[in-house]
């Protein structure tokens, strides 16, 4: 879940203590809260990479069909079968966000990797990951990205975002309605205007940008982009959602992306816009 290391970016950690990725001091949260459960099993799924290694617990930990960003979309189970990875990742929840019906839910946080046990860390940044309930109640992750980026203080402990379910009356297929929102996304300006209050934007080699200004800035500097979704999918609640794909812009630049969606007063905004350069630059 996330784009680790220095080639696959995941979403990362290290050992306990680093970077304040403590994994056994997190918040305490009620225990029937669904953001608690999500918490909890990021929190398993990072415990278990430390103890039997990346690939084991991806693989325990990814849903069937799942796909990760590395850098383009694929499917991430293939990916980890043949991953022979024995570096140590380490990463936390920082935010989690349930769906109003239960079955979806997204997680992010900071991540770190290194070769070795006793390394030091060579890649830190953030990851985002889409968590889907199972029909056996428990909770795996559809989706999984990150970006690098330079290591940076982070508060201890985790919060739960509760989007408000709309009524979704007249709204047919929403997961189309997110994809065509996708393909509007063709500018900055555009995507600026399409930001939720308080949205996160990830961008490879940046720390989370959230201030409106830096927010504002970044993406007025990119340069106009065709997006194409190719996947979707909306809580039955009808307020959250994510779409994912790649977009191409002019003179190359092309991207992947993860877009986190929530629905309030009719209208769809993106909570959460990761990109990830499809070609990454030589050091």
């Amino acid at each position: 879940m996330r784009l680790r290391r220095p080639a696959l970016l995941r979403s990362a950690s290290c050992a306990a203590g680093v970077l304040g990725l403590t994994l056994a001091a997190q918040a305490p949260r009620p225990a029937a809260s669904p953001a608690a459960e999500v918490a909890r099993a990021e929190q398993a799924f990072a415990q278990l990479a430390l103890e039997k290694g990346i690939p084991a617990a991806f693989l325990t930990n990814l849903a069937p069909g799942s796909v990760v960003l590395r850098p383009g979309p694929v499917d991430a189970r293939t990916l980890y079968a043949a991953d022979k990875d024995p570096g140590l990742l380490i990463w936390r929840p920082a935010q989690v966000g349930v769906a109003a019906s239960g079955e979806l839910a997204y997680s992010t946080g900071p991540w770190e990797y290194r070769p070795a046990k006793d390394a030091a860390p060579v890649a830190t940044g953030h990851f985002l990951s889409i968590w889907a309930r199972q029909a056996d109640g428990g909770w795996k992750v559809a989706f999984d990205a990150g970006v690098p980026h330079p290591a940076r203080p982070e508060p201890e402990g985790w919060t739960a975002f509760l989007p408000a379910a709309p009524d979704l009356l007249g709204e047919e297929d929403p997961a189309r309605t997110l994809q065509a929102l996708d393909r509007g996304l063709s500018s900055g300006s555009a995507r600026l205007v399409r930001l939720a209050f308080g949205a996160t934007v990830y961008r490879r080699g940046r720390p989370p940008l959230t201030g409106a200004a830096e927010v504002a800035a970044v993406l007025q500097a990119e340069p106009d982009r065709a997006y194409e979704p190719a996947g979707a999918r909306v809580a039955r609640s009808g307020e959250l959602g994510y779409t994912w794909g790649t977009a191409g812009a002019n003179g190359g630049g092309a991207v992947s992306y993860l877009h986190l969606w929530v629905r309030g007063a009719g209208v769809w905004r993106l909570l959460y816009d990761l990109e990830l350069p499809m070609s990454v630059p030589k050091p």
